[in-house]
């Protein structure tokens, strides 16, 4: 005995006259959120930008950037080579207290220190006579000394800022002798100016000085 027959319900009646074959209905694209809208505005891609970004830079940059690296680490490695060279030199120097008698002040000594160039020189020494001869050394015979000493010197006596930071040295030995702790450290600064500048050790200044010093003395 046949079953009585329902009436097609409406999704039925839906299906029967979808054709065959009709492809679905795309989804709808997912919201970016938050984070994608920030990518949008900042100017980004997508997921395969963020994944380039995240593989960091092509292999060849990679090697210039590495190469370029190593280059500076060689120019700084030999910069502190030839400082070290220049310490090594001044560090040759006897710097106990000399017996030179000390006629200056403390604050003759200040305005002395006050002149050094970052550089270690004394490059303009020769426009402050004034502190000079505060410090209280003969101005006319200190330099008279320090001509005469690098005359035999070659061409270092027409290298100007040696010149002044020589004078300068032998001040501090000549006015300030007791005051050595305070001038110490400039005196090393200058040492190693000179060194670079006149391409000579540390013993040859120490010579000089010296030199300028007796012949100061024994005027």
């Amino acid at each position: 005995m046949a079953m009585p027959c329902s009436p097609p319900s409406e999704l039925d009646r839906l299906r029967i006259t979808l054709p065959i074959g009709m492809a679905r209905p795309a989804a709808a694209p997912k919201k970016s959120g938050l984070f994608g809208k920030l990518r949008k505005a900042l100017g980004g891609g997508g997921a395969s930008q963020d994944a380039a970004h995240l593989s960091g830079p092509p292999a060849e940059k990679r090697k210039r950037e590495s190469t370029r690296g190593a280059d500076k680490s060689l120019a700084f490695r030999d910069s502190l080579a030839d400082r070290d060279m220049s310490l090594e030199s001044a560090a040759e120097i006897d710097w106990s207290v000399r017996s030179y008698d000390s006629g200056g002040g403390g604050d003759a000594l200040v305005d002395l220190l006050a002149l050094q160039q970052a550089d270690g020189s004394f490059a303009k020494l020769d426009q402050h006579d004034d502190v000079l001869a505060r410090s209280g050394v003969d101005v006319v015979a200190l330099r008279g000394a320090v001509t005469a000493v690098l005359t035999g010197a070659g061409s270092v006596g027409s290298l100007g800022a040696v010149v002044q930071t020589l004078t300068a040295l032998a001040a501090m030995r000549l006015a300030f002798a007791d005051l050595q702790a305070v001038w110490k450290r400039a005196a090393k600064k200058a040492f190693v100016f000179v060194i670079g500048a006149a391409s000579v050790h540390g013993k040859d200044i120490e010579t000089w000085i010296e030199e300028i010093v007796r012949r100061i003395q024994a005027a």
